[in-house]
């Protein structure tokens, strides 16, 4: 096996790419996919709280000693709404790359944009702003996302990707050196063993 140093240098120019491309797109995803998991994940955390304290005030007959179990509020099931909408939104601009949302992206986003300053001007909230400024942010962002993917789509066509090891390159391009070899020099059990093909094979490889 011949190696070619040209092109192994390449293959390992492109993994140093192909992992700074990696990591860059691994940032921009934990940007649009954190918060709202994050908010999603805060919010059913808090109803099965609050249905995990009803229960247990209703087995040991709390209410009958003066207490007062609140129930959930609306903000809280818009923040879980909300939370996981976007959550999924995200996971579809990211992870899966579903050519619908990143095709729309742009509109979604104003939409959430929209949205999220209606419900401030009516019920001002946390949860309604988060929509809004999350929506906002997430116009660039998802705009490097884009870029990233397609860079990471044009080295798709390259050989190699997406490890670009360069210990899989084999150079077939030089042919290999042939070498004459004598017969008369050698015994009688070494004839033998070359005329049937057993020292050819490493002949043709020097």
């Amino acid at each position: 096996m011949i190696i070619d140093k040209k092109r192994t240098a390449m293959y390992e120019q492109c993994h140093e790419r192909k992992k700074a491309l990696d990591k860059k797109m691994a940032l921009v995803r934990g940007a649009l996919m954190i918060p709202p998991l994050a908010v999603a994940a805060m919010s059913l955390l808090s109803m099965f709280m609050h249905l995990f304290r009803g229960t247990l005030a209703a087995v040991s007959m709390a209410n009958q000693w003066g207490f007062v179990d609140v129930p959930p509020s609306v903000t809280l099931l818009i923040r879980l709404i909300s939370g996981a909408a976007l959550t999924i939104f995200a996971a579809c601009l990211t992870v899966f790359r579903t050519p619908a949302v990143m095709k729309y992206r742009i509109p979604i986003l104003i939409s959430g944009i929209i949205v999220g300053v209606l419900l401030s001007l009516l019920v001002l909230t946390k949860e309604t702003i988060f929509i809004a400024v999350y929506s906002a942010v997430a116009i660039p962002v998802s705009s490097l996302n884009e870029k990233l993917f397609k860079e990471d789509e044009e080295m798709s066509r390259l050989d190699g990707y997406p490890h670009f090891n360069p210990l899989l390159i084999r150079h077939t391009e030089t042919p290999y050196e042939t070498r004459v070899v004598s017969t008369n020099d050698m015994t009688p059990d070494e004839r033998i063993m070359y005329e049937r093909g057993w020292g050819k094979g490493d002949e043709d490889r020097r």
